[in-house]
Parts: structure tokens; C-alpha cells; sequence
């Protein structure tokens, strides 16, 4: 073990840094770099493990040069002393490991997202079922009761540019909130939804069902033969098979993460773990499974078209009841 480790200070005064969204949550941007200066003192080894734990990839800042210093320094003052990296080139003195002194992390920057669609663009929506339409072709439409969809849509006219989050429920179509959903592109252009029980309120540490739930999809497939055979045929089985090799980490995906969470998630055979806007619902159909299993709970399945972006999909939402 190392009896001393090393650590700067520095007096300057500066105007504070302006914390922007291409850095973790607590972290400053200065310069494309993301530091984090702590207001408590630590001891070297809790010190490291502080940075370890804000962000993913922080540890404490490594010092080579006065540029290093300058902007690691960006909006602090006083003559406080600080750890940094034990391998920094740039030290002003050395000190005991078990001598607590504050300290500076440094991040990665977040990796770039795309912001999700805030405002309801009705053109969009109504080119998106057009193109929809024609895809599925005049059985499958039918079969799905597009019609009818389009006709509530039309009522959303009078509301192009509006929040999304904010449109109001008419007729047969209910606005969903931001969520996370499994999507499934199995060609052609067409998207289906799968909104589980586990996406509902994902948490990474339970992470997607090693299968999917038979009983819910035997509920699209009884009820839209045609729809289900040209487009869900493959579905259990591209699912089973895209769930080996998939991680989530706390530090990206759960409730206290630092970055925004990523829009998409590959999951391989034509699967994505997506985080979705506010989107415009429509159900088609609603019904009640129950498990042969009497200790199971009951599983309610709705199958709808949705509004999201600038798609439409068709969505199989899987509910447990209490």
C-alpha cells in the first residue's frame, strides 16, 4: 500500500460553469470535459471510490498539464487542497492516504441522444397511417379496424402542434404517457409494440421476460389470424432468441441514472428496447386471460393502434392484475 498519494490546489477565481445535458447528472461541462469537485472531505481511497460511484467511468481527475488544471479548476476558489488521479504528472504536494481533503471526479461526457417528439405533429400522423394502410393492404386493414381508427385521428386535427402530453382523450383514443416498450420489426415496415408487465416500471436489475407471455399472444393470433400469420408469426421465437446475450445496468437504465436514458436499445432479432413519447392510443381489443395455474394472477392483453412519432404500430399491452 502507498503511504502518500497526491493531490493539488490552486487559487482561482472564476464566473461558475454552465451545467449542460451533454454531462452527467452533478457533473460541469468545461471545455468538452465533465468534472465534479465535491464540497466534503474524503479519505484517498473514499475519494476514488466517490467518483467511482457518481457516474459511469468517473474516477478521480488525472492533472498533467496546466491546461488539465485550468479547466478542472473552472468555477472553484480558495486554496483547498484536492485529490486527483495518483498517476496526474501536474502535483503541487503529497500527503497521507488516510488524510481526508476534498476531491475532483471527471466523466465521460453522456453519449449523445435524440430527444423524444414533445409536440403532436398531425400531418406526420396522418401520412404514417396512409403508409400504414397501404402496407397491410385492404384485408389486414379491415381485419385491424383502421377505418375507424382514422376517423378518431381526424378529431386530433385541431390540436397539430400541441404537447403531446397534454392532448386531451376523444372518442376511442387515449394519450399514453412516456414509457418504455419492446419493439418488434419483423418487416415490411411494420412495428408491433410489446408493452409488458416488466417495461411498465423497467427495472434493470429484473431487466425483459426470458420469454413472452404465450397466453397474450395466442390473444392476437386468435383474434388476427391474418395480421398475426404474415407479421407475429416468428414472433415467441425471434424473442427467445435475441434475449441471450442483453445486460442492463443500473447506472444506465435505473431511476437514478445520470444520464438521459438511451433511446434505443438493440436487442437483436428485429427487437428494441425503446423509450417512447407520449402517444396516441387507440384500443381495438381488450381481453381477460386466466392462467391455468389458479395462484397466478390474471392477465388482462389490449391490442391497439398507436400514434408515436411519426409511426403508428400496432401495440399488445400486458397488464397483471392485483
Amino acid at each position: 500500500m502507498m503511504n502518500r498519494q497526491f493531490l493539488f490546489c490552486l487559487v482561482l477565481l472564476t464566473i461558475p460553469a454552465l451545467t449542460v445535458q451533454m454531462c452527467p447528472d452533478g457533473f460541469e461541462e468545461v471545455d468538452g470535459r465533465c468534472f465534479c469537485a465535491s464540497t466534503t472531505e474524503r479519505t484517498f481511497e473514499m475519494a476514488m471510490y466517490d467518483c467511482m460511484y457518481k457516474a459511469p467511468g468517473s474516477s478521480l481527475v488525472v492533472i498533467d498539464d496546466a491546461e488539465d488544471r485550468e479547466d478542472a479548476m473552472f468555477g472553484l476558489s480558495g486554496p483547498v487542497p484536492y485529490w486527483i488521479n495518483p498517476n496526474s504528472l501536474d502535483v503541487d504536494f503529497n500527503t497521507p492516504p488516510d488524510v481526508e481533503n476534498c476531491y475532483i471526479c471527471e466523466a465521460p461526457q453522456c453519449p449523445p441522444t435524440t430527444p423524444l417528439p414533445t409536440v403532436f405533429d398531425y400531418g406526420a400522423a396522418v401520412s404514417a397511417y396512409d403508409n400504414l394502410e397501404a402496407t397491410l393492404g385492404p384485408e389486414i386493414s379491415a381485419e385491424l379496424g383502421m377505418g375507424s381508427f382514422r376517423q378518431d385521428l381526424d378529431l386530433y386535427a385541431g390540436y397539430d402542434g400541441n404537447q403531446l402530453a397534454n392532448l386531451p382523450n376523444i372518442s376511442g383514443i387515449i394519450i399514453q404517457p412516456e414509457r418504455w416498450a419492446v419493439c418488434y420489426a419483423s418487416g415490411e415496415g411494420v412495428i408491433t409494440g410489446l408493452f409488458l408487465p416488466e417495461t411498465r416500471n423497467f427495472d434493470p436489475n429484473v431487466g425483459l421476460p426470458v420469454e413472452l407471455p404465450s397466453s397474450a399472444v395466442a390473444v392476437v393470433r386468435d383474434n388476427y389470424p391474418l395480421f398475426f400469420n404474415r407479421y407475429l408469426s416468428n414472433l415467441e421465437t425471434d424473442y427467445a432468441n435475441s434475449r441471450d446475450d442483453v445486460d442492463f445496468d443500473e447506472v444506465t437504465y435505473g431511476p437514478d441514472a445520470n444520464c438521459p436514458y438511451p433511446p434505443r436499445t438493440e436487442l437483436g432479432g428485429g427487437f428494441d428496447l425503446d423509450r417512447i413519447p407520449p402517444a396516441l392510443c387507440f384500443p381495438i381489443i381488450e381481453r381477460e386471460v386466466v392462467d391455468p395455474d389458479p395462484a397466478a394472477r390474471a392477465m388482462i392483453v389490449i391490442v391497439t393502434i398507436e400514434v408515436v412519432g411519426d409511426t403508428i404500430w400496432i401495440e399488445i399491452l400486458v397488464f397483471r392484475t392485483r
